[in-house]
């Protein structure tokens, strides 16, 4: 069973060749870097690169071109895709809610897969897919 989520982390997509970490939770220094300079996923070998940016709480932090992170409340997150999309979670002991935007309510099974097929495309509500 699991006794404690202590951070999860986002890999947020700027391009096909760019991409974000961002760590978020309740024992980690909340913060970001860029893929490109990242030693990996870990949170352990990224935390004291000189890449690894900061995000205070109660704050507003932008990432790339497309994302930005609110920081609410300690362990309260809203992420805003593209400057209309938003995606709010919130991690409290060993529970991690994720509330997905209208943009993405067909797609909400997708952020883990749709658990029909091994293909790299995902069914969308009207039947047509997405890569």
């Amino acid at each position: 069973s699991v006794t404690n989520i202590h951070h999860m982390i986002l890999e947020l997509y700027e391009s096909e060749t760019e991409r974000y970490l961002v760590y978020i939770g309740t024992t980690v220094n909340n913060g970001y870097i860029n893929a490109n300079e990242a030693s990996g996923t870990l949170y352990e070998n990224n935390r004291y690169l000189s890449g690894y940016n900061l995000m205070s709480s109660s704050s507003t932090q932008s990432i790339g071109t497309r994302f930005q992170i609110v920081t609410r409340r300690g362990n309260h997150y809203t992420l805003t895709i593209d400057g209309e999309c938003e995606v709010k979670y919130s991690i409290d002991g060993d529970v991690i809610n994720i509330w997905p935007s209208d943009c993405y309510r067909c797609l909400s099974c997708g952020m883990c897969g749709d658990f029909k097929s091994t293909k790299a495309s995902m069914a969308t509500c009207d039947g047509r897919s997405v890569t």
